[in-house]
């Protein structure tokens, strides 16, 4: 997916370098309307993708996120395990399926 973003040149809405527009007090309001919907429209292609490229029993959860990075942010955190307990049962599953 990493790859696939940065291809796409969205990666860095996952990052969060690119990040919402805030219209500026002496700012043009047509100039942000056009920044904001170009930022909300890429924004929601990334999650959009997310959402057609999982499960559903994981993209049920979706819903709560507005963000692409919010989004990237909660699957990280809750598929990236480095819990060696979880890993040797993991492998123990593993190697019974093979017999």
């Amino acid at each position: 997916m990493c790859s696939f973003l940065k291809g796409r040149r969205l990666w860095r809405y996952i990052t969060g370098t690119i990040v919402q527009p805030v219209q500026k007090e002496d700012g043009d309001a047509e100039k942000f309307v056009d920044r904001l919907e170009e930022w909300d429209s890429k924004n929601h292609q990334i999650i959009t993708w997310f959402y057609n490229t999982s499960q559903p029993s994981i993209h049920l959860q979706f819903g709560q996120f507005d963000t692409a990075k919010s989004l990237w942010d909660f699957l990280a955190h809750r598929y990236t395990t480095v819990d060696l307990s979880h890993q040797y049962q993991l492998l123990q599953t593993l190697h019974q399926l093979r017999q």
